[in-house]
């Protein structure tokens, strides 16, 4: 055991930059098995573990310079992201994600997205090589429909440009639908 009644420990003391202090750290001499090791790295800017980092409960993974962002736990088996001192997502122990209620939700689903005043979920197809008719952003919408036959089928929307013309923004908004057995089909179309 090494007694230190300093508050600091000083490593690679006299190292000229950050390249000369690459490498330093400690490492625990594990014998016959791997030894553990909080090393710098100069090539990525940070600290590497050799291991996992387990933080104490109630504590968090923060930021020194914006004490209001951080990632915790704030239940067993969940986890939240809080940024300007606001709990902005939350994933619950069952898996469902929380975003932007403070990590409450009256009647919880797998997603839940939560807007201050209005909300719009916004989904982005920036393909910028063709600007080709149909391109599109959807969201399909999954079925368990059994255990033989066809066991999953899909519904869609999509909002998609309507011509190939460069700049032309033109757009309109579709379902799809499919009937048992087929794939899915456009069914309405609003422009």
């Amino acid at each position: 055991t090494m007694t230190v009644t300093d508050k600091n420990i000083e490593l690679a003391k006299g190292a000229s930059n950050n390249a000369a202090a690459d490498g330093g750290g400690i490492t625990i001499d594990a014998g016959s098995d791997t030894d553990k090791t909080w090393v710098w790295s100069n090539s990525r800017n940070a600290w590497t573990s050799s291991e996992f980092i387990q933080v104490a409960a109630g504590k968090r993974f923060g930021f020194a310079d914006d004490t209001n962002t951080y990632i915790d736990r704030p239940a067993a088996d969940a986890i939240a992201f809080t940024n300007g001192g606001n709990e902005s997502l939350r994933i619950n122990s069952d898996g469902d994600v929380i975003i932007g209620s403070g990590g409450v939700w009256s009647y919880p689903k797998p997603l839940n997205v939560q807007g201050s005043s209005g909300l719009i979920l916004s989904l982005s197809n920036f393909d910028t090589t063709t600007y080709a008719a149909d391109t599109f952003a959807g969201i399909e919408l999954k079925l368990k429909t059994g255990n033989t036959g066809t066991t999953d089928a899909t519904c869609e929307i999509r909002g998609l440009k309507e011509n190939g013309t460069n700049g032309n923004s033109a757009r309109a908004l579709t379902f799809y639908t499919g009937l048992s057995g087929g794939s899915n089909k456009e069914r309405l179309r609003i422009t």
